[in-house]
């Protein structure tokens, strides 16, 4: 049981970690292009989710028809592909702890890139290497927060009101909310 208990709770953490390790590896290993290419569209996504947690779901007392057009699609495809499906999301405050984990990771993913990339292109090396370990530090705090929204989803909650409004600083400045 024990056993079971630990692996619950390292989970989280060693993907977040691993998360971290991707984006470094995507930075240092892709050409300067993709890298940014690939920056922006996590961007858009994290921001994409960010407006979907506030404006569809934070709030609401049913899910939005839209969502649950989406589950059926999404459905069928496992249906297809896998020939089990899993069970639809009715609650719209578990789809936004859901789509939080989610932005969680993605941030994860593009702070360790940005960490690594800002580290090994920086024209002074040190003040390169300081602001890289600045940006790895945020990276942490945000698998800190997967850690602590995967545990409470692990448990079947969903997340409390002011950890669906962490929000990350890229979002809050492009959102401008």
């Amino acid at each position: 049981m024990q056993h079971r208990e630990w692996n619950a709770r390292a989970t989280p953490l060693l993907s977040g970690a691993a998360l971290i390790l991707a984006g470094s590896a995507i930075a240092l290993w892709l050409p300067g292009g993709l890298v940014g290419a690939f920056a922006l569209f996590l961007l858009l996504r994290i921001c994409w989710l960010e407006e979907n947690i506030r404006s569809d779901l934070m709030r609401a007392s049913h899910l939005p028809e839209g969502y649950r057009t989406t589950q059926a699609l999404q459905r069928r495809w496992q249906m297809a592909l896998f020939g089990e499906a899993s069970e639809p999301i009715t609650c719209p405050q578990r789809l936004a702890s859901i789509l939080r984990v989610q932005s969680h990771a993605l941030y994860a993913l593009l702070l360790g890139g940005c960490a690594a990339f800002v580290a090994t292109a920086a024209a002074l090396p040190v003040l390169g290497g300081i602001l890289g370990a600045a940006i790895l530090v945020l990276a942490c705090q945000r698998v800190d927060r997967l850690v602590a929204a995967e545990t409470i989803l692990g448990q079947g909650g969903t997340l409390p009101e002011e950890m669906l409004e962490a929000r990350g600083p890229i979002a809050r400045f492009v959102l401008n909310q």
